[in-house]
């Protein structure tokens, strides 16, 4: 499921902070737990800054890092779609109140600190959650950070019929802003896991909830995070550069992240071991053994709560918000068992 796993977790740590000391990843929701094993990421050994000798350095700033993927997200909206993919892309592009670090330690990202009972951010009775916004923070053109945004995103997931988080959010009875800079969220009951909300954000701009699915923001989303999108080329690449309003001062280090989109896992190796790309995402079990006998690449994983799986489209390809037709293919029980 989207939002922000934790699958590349040392990847994502080295890419926003370049060898920075005490970086912090993004994380959202995180999914059901499953017997799934950890992912594997590949990097050159000499360049990833997952090393203990790299952590130590000191930073340099500049560069551009090259990530072959080999699931390419159908577009980059948070709420559309389930693809872990989409959340390595958006994990460099958009923001939320809160995050997790590397440590498994929920910090805050765009909200000043992450409410609890003792700071006086969650009411005794547990259904109000009180977030104080960071000042300063800028979306990626330009435009401020505030309450509104927050509102907007609530209105937008729930009121959207093609948002698929509709449903995370609909024990909330409203969304207040009392100032620019204060964001109070109310509940109809008391709702434990009130931290994996909002960990995604939307600008207040970004359209009416009802044409989500016709957004521009999409395909060019426009968050407050380290990276901006330059450009998304269906089934090749996508180029993210460094924002320079970014609210964490010097931060990013990286020029540019490229994500580039090639058709298996058997092309990845092929770009990694020639060079081309600087990272391999998501290497099944049967890469390792390849990829631990390349020269100069260093395996890596990490701890993953989550799990992959195959949702089928039971809806007619030309209108999948249309499920009362169904595909003329998968829409065939007797196809699906075969799948499965």
């Amino acid at each position: 499921m989207k939002a922000r796993f934790w699958i590349v977790l040392g990847l994502a740590l080295w890419l926003l902070s370049a060898c920075a000391p005490n970086p912090s990843p993004s994380a959202s929701t995180a999914p059901p737990a499953s017997n799934t094993p950890a992912a594997q990421n590949t990097a050159p050994a000499g360049a990833t800054a997952a090393a203990p000798t790299a952590a130590a350095s000191a930073p340099k700033k500049g560069g551009t890092v090259t990530m072959a993927v080999w699931q390419e997200p159908e577009q980059l909206n948070w709420a559309l779609g389930s693809q872990t993919v989409l959340g390595e892309v958006d994990i460099f592009v958009v923001e939320g109140m809160t995050d997790v670090n590397e440590k498994g330690e929920r910090i805050p990202r765009l909200a000043v600190e992450v409410p609890s009972s003792q700071n006086g951010g969650v009411s005794a009775d547990g259904k109000t959650i009180t977030y104080k916004l960071k000042k300063g923070v800028k979306f990626h053109d330009g435009s401020d950070f505030t309450c509104a945004d927050v509102q907007f995103t609530y209105n937008a997931v729930t009121k959207s019929k093609d948002s698929i988080v509709a449903s995370q959010y609909k024990d909330i009875d409203s969304v207040d802003c009392p100032d620019p800079n204060t964001a109070v969220v109310k509940f109809k009951n008391f709702y434990a896991p009130y931290l994996t909300l909002f960990n995604s954000l939307f600008p207040k701009n970004a359209g009416a909830a009802e044409d989500m699915a016709k957004w521009a923001y999409n395909r060019k989303p426009n968050g407050t995070g380290p990276f901006k999108v330059d450009e998304f080329v269906t089934s090749d690449h996508i180029t993210l550069s460094r924002f320079d309003g970014y609210h964490e001062q010097g931060k990013p280090y990286l020029d540019k992240v490229i994500i580039r989109i090639v058709p298996s896992s058997e092309v990845a190796k092929q770009l990694l071991k020639n060079g081309e790309a600087d990272i391999m995402w998501n290497n099944t079990e049967a890469d390792i053994p390849e990829v631990q006998r390349m020269d100069g690449v260093k395996l890596s994983s990490a701890p993953n709560p989550g799990g992959e799986r195959l949702i089928l489209n039971l809806a007619k390809p030309a209108d999948p918000a249309d499920n009362k037709t169904p595909h003329a293919i998968l829409g065939d029980l007797k196809v699906r068992q075969a799948i499965a």
